[in-house]
């Protein structure tokens, strides 16, 4: 069988499915292990956005290196072969550049990601575009925090559900604690 790039992370992700599936018939008693030695994985506000291994899907990461901010939500990496892709985070809107707002979220972003080796993670079947939509996991949760970009409906398959879920939970928490465009 020929393992392209695209095909071993998606046997990855099925072997990690795999693992997952395996722990779950141990942990209801199916298994060798007896429950009460078995440690549940707990996620940020798993109670209202649910599990994210119940909820993802089986992303594609897109690893370069910053060479640009745009705006607050749209940056350019370049590849290790020198394929030059521009960034879209997923589920996030940056005020205009015309406003101070605007320029505040790109300095934000800057300051976490310029010049640095980030992984973006995309659909698999979107991976190969010029330009992705993805989740940069960290980063975009700072930026919401920090108020400096508000949440938005993502477009189909770009993010998971639990994801934009959690983006909400902090932009709530940046709205209630007044912090940048919440001001």
């Amino acid at each position: 069988m020929h393992l392209n790039q695209r095909t071993f992370p998606l046997l990855k992700s099925l072997f990690v499915l795999i693992g997952i599936v395996s722990f779950s018939g141990s942990a209801s008693g199916q298994g060798s292990s007896p429950p009460e030695k078995l440690q549940a994985l707990k996620f940020r506000d798993e109670s209202e956005c649910g599990n994210p291994l119940y909820l993802s899907q089986l992303w594609f990461g897109v690893t370069g290196k910053v060479i640009e901010v745009i705006n607050g939500n749209t940056l350019a990496i370049v590849l290790e072969d020198n394929t030059k892709k521009r960034v879209s985070l997923a589920a996030i809107a940056s005020p205009s550049l015309k406003e101070e707002s605007g320029k505040v979220a790109r300095k934000a972003l800057s300051d976490l990601v310029l010049g640095k080796k980030i992984t973006v993670l995309v659909n698999p079947n979107k991976a190969d575009a010029k330009r992705i939509i993805g989740c940069l996991t960290g980063v975009t949760e700072k930026l919401i925090e920090m108020g400096v970009v508000r949440v938005e409906q993502p477009k189909p398959y770009t993010i998971s559900g639990y994801t934009v879920c959690v983006y909400q939970q902090l932009e709530a928490e940046a709205r209630t604690a007044k912090r940048g465009l919440w001001q």
